[in-house]
């Protein structure tokens, strides 16, 4: 409580004197309070500085995640285009047998069989590269347009 000592000033008593007390520190007391504020807001600003270097980790394996995943795609993408073009030119080379070398009918199974299995391959890449496109997001209308385009090669011929 608080009461009157003269002349209009209030005299503290109980607790309130001993916290008035507290307040006359000395100039050793504030240096080390102040020291004490200091290491206080420096850890403070530690703990925050080491959870933002956790979560700018964890962003990073993120990232690193999906640039290996883009990376097998990639990879995976390039490997059925180029197995397609090369199945391709196989079939292609078969055609070329069949025509130069399809006299005999012995000879003539044997390569339009190699051309068949050929064609049925590079139609199988084109597929498989279809759905990989897809599962990335990727438009696909050129394989598709590619896909219908080949089937037609082969069956004209």
């Amino acid at each position: 409580m608080f009461t009157f000592a003269g002349a209009g000033r209030l005299a503290a008593t109980g607790d309130q004197a001993f916290c008035i007390q507290k307040m006359n520190l000395t100039l050793n007391q504030k240096l080390v309070g102040g020291f004490l504020s200091v290491a206080f807001i420096g850890l403070v600003i530690g703990v925050v500085g080491l959870f933002g270097l956790h979560e700018s980790n964890r962003a990073l394996t993120d990232i690193r995640a999906e640039i290996q995943d883009r990376g097998k795609f990639l990879v995976d993408a390039t490997d059925l285009a180029r197995s397609a073009q090369v199945n391709f030119k196989i079939q292609v080379q078969e055609w070329k047998n069949t025509l130069l070398r399809g006299n005999d009918a012995e000879q003539f199974d044997k390569y339009w069989a190699g051309f068949a299995k050929s064609e049925q391959e590079v139609q199988q890449n084109l597929k498989e590269l279809t759905a990989l496109l897809e599962r990335y997001e990727v438009p696909g209308a050129w394989v598709r347009a590619a896909m219908v385009t080949h089937k037609g090669l082969g069956e004209a011929y």
